[in-house]
């Protein structure tokens, strides 16, 4: 009897459980974990330049896949599909006044939140993604920035790739000198 009970236990808890939905928003991650795997495939040279105060660089590389995720991770932190966040943004839908892109517009309903507005730009569906722009500012007693990113995408061989993207910001802390940062970046397909 022991045995019995034992084997049912046991089948029952090899069942293949279905994991539970919990993107409530547009997934960035997800996007960037496909456009990493996109790129890494193609002949793709990433052009950058970056002011950093007073400081410029700029160079050319090729990224491996490791290349490509550490590209991104900076672009993840802005991801607001976490459990955490689920029902503290507004969703609306509206059309693009300057072009003919409409616009899903994720805006923080609470003054805390450090990622303010989350926006996806496309043509005709939402598969059609053409512009993500997001907006993020963090402060506390003794530091404060302000961060805002825009990729921008296009369509090649029926797929949406990445074709560029920015960054501008600026961070204070006490007792220092704001640092204001500009990242320009272009693949080159």
């Amino acid at each position: 009897m022991r045995k019995l009970i034992l084997g049912i236990i046991l089948i029952v808890g090899c069942k293949e459980i279905a994991p539970r939905e919990t993107s409530a928003y547009f997934s960035l991650d997800s996007l960037l974990n496909k456009q990493s795997e996109l790129l890494q495939n193609e002949d793709v040279t990433l052009r950058k330049r970056a002011i950093v105060g007073n400081d410029t660089a700029s160079n050319e590389i090729k990224l491996d896949s490791l290349g490509w995720a550490n590209e991104f991770e900076f672009m993840r932190d802005l991801d607001i599909n976490k459990p955490a966040l689920i029902g503290r943004y507004n969703r609306k839908v509206v059309d693009d006044i300057n072009s003919n892109l409409k616009v899903i517009d994720y805006s923080a309903n609470e003054d805390n939140l450090r990622i303010r507005k989350f926006r996806i730009y496309y043509l005709d569906k939402p598969e059609n993604i053409r512009i993500i722009s997001a907006m993020s500012k963090e402060s506390n007693s003794i530091f404060k920035s302000s961060k805002k990113i825009k990729l921008e995408f296009d369509e090649f061989d029926g797929q949406t790739v990445l074709t560029s993207y920015s960054l501008r910001g600026y961070q204070k802390m006490i007792l220092q000198d704001s640092i204001v940062f500009k990242v320009d970046a272009r693949l080159m397909h």
